[in-house]
């Protein structure tokens, strides 16, 4: 049986093996699971593949405790005043989210790709690395297996990775020059990404959607219709990556008392809702926000999915800055305005987001063309 996808045609049991970072991030497994369910929507099997930095004896120990430790934590409530109390506790109900969501959103291969990628390599028909920072040169983790040295040319696709940077430092840029030239097709996340494949490999490559705007809100929501977590009617939501200054503190405070918003921040232990939030939890606090302030990337982008009113504080590491996959999606809505907003702005609540919802959905359209190009070009 075959299915049309543009002109060209794909037989309906082709197989994508996806490779991507794995880690109990927000971001990375919601761009996981979008990726898996567009593929699946092209009538295409997708499997992602386990990592040895992520699927280890002691994970697994975790996350086999955690899912017993949630079933009494959702239906005992003395179970949650006592795991409330307990950062460590607390920290392993969030750990059972994350594998709670993996189980049901995102199907694995039954091996690590770095121990059995040969196995993987003869069961799958192409793979597709991305997104998320898969590229990034100060991540520790990344290794040739990012960029799909396992496998042959001609079933290496890239969709929308992120080098995270503007530039490469000087050591990667030979290793990384050899492994980008060898793919069959490539894209990416942001302009700062097609410029440093340019100027490696001297190709043009297309810049596509984070895999999370190619859902549309109506399927988000479904993935977050079942959520029931007590919320304040009007809050701000505070989602930071980094280091919290204190004048940053100093803003959320003041935009807190101008807007009469309670605030919430995420990842704070003093709110066991909140610090235990899992993938869907997280997209319901941002659907329900008054405003939300981050550093995020797929924060950001789920306030524009759901078009709630934002701020986005600049973020660094190691001296480099990590906005940029950020600025580009800012210029792609016309919301740059939104990025080092001075807080005594009176329209900070007032933010349009008309255009941005059209471009991402002309954006979307071309995003799954290539996708489907590139899973039909031999």
């Amino acid at each position: 049986m075959f299915l049309f996808l543009g002109d060209e045609m794909m037989e309906k049991h082709t197989k994508v093996g996806i490779v991507t970072i794995i880690s109990d991030n927000y971001g990375n497994r919601l761009q996981n699971y979008a990726l898996n369910s567009v593929l699946n929507d092209l009538n295409i099997k997708a499997v992602t593949c386990k990592r040895k930095y992520y699927f280890t004896s002691k994970n697994n120990c975790k996350a086999l405790v955690g899912s017993i430790m949630l079933f009494f934590y959702n239906y005992i409530p003395l179970t949650k005043k006592v795991i409330n109390k307990s950062s460590l506790l607390s920290s392993i109900i969030r750990k059972s989210r994350f594998v709670q969501f993996n189980k049901k959103y995102i199907p694995f291969t039954n091996v690590v790709l770095e121990k059995s990628y040969s196995d993987i390599d003869q069961k799958c028909d192409y793979f597709i690395c991305g997104s998320d920072q898969v590229w990034n040169p100060y991540y520790s983790f990344v290794s040739s297996f990012d960029f799909l040295s396992f496998t042959t040319s001609e079933k290496r696709i890239s969709y929308a990775p992120s080098f995270g940077v503007d530039e490469l430092p000087e050591t990667v840029k030979g290793k990384y020059t050899k492994y980008i030239s060898e793919f069959k097709s490539l894209s990416v996340r942001e302009e700062a990404g097609k410029k440093i494949i340019k100027d490696i490999v001297g190709r043009d490559v297309p810049v596509v959607l984070d895999p999370t705007m190619l859902l549309t809100k109506n399927k988000w929501l479904q993935v977050c219709d079942d959520v029931k977590i007590p919320i304040p009617n009007k809050y701000l939501f505070v989602y930071l990556l980094g280091n919290l200054s204190d004048e940053e503190k100093s803003k959320i405070e003041h935009l807190g008392k101008t807007y009469n918003l309670k605030i919430l921040y995420a990842y704070d232990k003093n709110y066991p809702e909140i610090y235990t939030a899992g993938p869907k939890e997280f997209l319901y606090y941002i659907l329900n926000c008054t405003l939300l302030c981050t550093d995020s990337f797929h924060a950001t982008v789920f306030s524009i999915i759901f078009n709630r009113p934002f701020i986005v504080f600049k973020r660094e590491d190691k001296g480099h800055s990590l906005n940029s996959r950020i600025v580009s999606l800012l210029k792609l809505t016309n919301l740059e305005e939104r990025l080092n907003v001075e807080i005594d702005n009176n329209n900070l609540l007032n933010c349009s987001f008309e255009y941005a919802n059209s471009v991402i959905n002309n954006e979307r359209i071309k995003s799954i063309e290539y996708i489907s190009k590139s899973l039909n070009d031999n």
